[in-house]
């Protein structure tokens, strides 16, 4: 993630400097270019974003001539209503930052033209290098407006002894937890297989990361699998 934002961060000090500086193209640690940024990652002072963006500018930054100056530390679920009033000039609004972190619907709500083309200033080959997956989620309206910097995995973890005796009575396999679908009907299986026991652990729907919103039935949140996901099945099953 260092190496990725250090890239982004230099890369686009150099798209600053080339499309505003006539005479000059070449960035210069005697006569640094600075950027405002606005993360989502903690709206404390000592955030781990702080802390990386600091880093940055002791070190390739202060070589190169970039200087990051971060002006807003809010949350994913603020970030997009922020950068559409600082855009449009919305009273008291802050400036639009050179570099920010949003969703892809924030994204497509700015508007592609006004907004980086990630998928020209990369090699094929360094493309694909990363994961397909959070590449196709930073597409809006063909193009990379979202890089991905930061991305989760997330993991579901069975317990392998229940899950074996479960498996030989019903026919079901790992295979069938692939896809959602699938994953909800061994959900409904189990339920029936275990006398009404639930096959995942739940966490309170309102107790979620500050990024996702609380929603109503029958959206759920999953703690083994931890992201919020729709489904038409009852939470007595899962």
């Amino acid at each position: 993630m260092k190496k990725i934002l250090a890239f982004l961060m230099v890369f686009s000090a150099m798209l600053g400097c080339m499309a505003g500086c006539a005479e000059k193209s070449e960035l210069s640690p005697d006569d640094p270019v600075t950027l405002t940024m606005w993360h989502v990652y903690g709206e404390q002072a000592s955030s781990p974003m702080n802390l990386l963006v600091n880093e940055f500018n002791q070190t390739v930054g202060r070589e190169k001539g970039v200087i990051i100056n971060v002006t807003s530390m809010t949350n994913a679920s603020k970030v997009g209503p922020e950068l559409l009033d600082a855009q449009t000039g919305h009273p008291g609004a802050p400036e639009m930052p050179d570099l920010f972190f949003c969703h892809n619907n924030n994204a497509r709500a700015l508007g592609t033209d006004y907004l980086v083309d990630w998928s020209e200033l990369f090699t094929e080959e360094e493309l694909a290098q990363i994961v397909p997956e959070f590449l196709a989620d930073g597409m809006v309206d063909d193009s990379l407006a979202v890089f991905p910097v930061s991305k989760s995995t997330h993991l579901l973890f069975v317990a392998g002894g229940v899950f074996e005796r479960f498996s030989a009575d019903t026919g079901v396999s790992f295979e069938d937890l692939s896809t959602w679908d699938g994953f909800f009907e061994v959900a409904e299986k189990y339920h029936e297989w275990s006398g009404g026991g639930r096959f995942v652990r739940l966490t309170i729907l309102c107790a979620v990361p500050s990024f996702m919103p609380c929603r109503s039935e029958p959206t759920i949140f999953t703690k083994t699998a931890g992201t919020i996901i729709q489904t038409k099945y009852s939470r007595r099953v899962l």
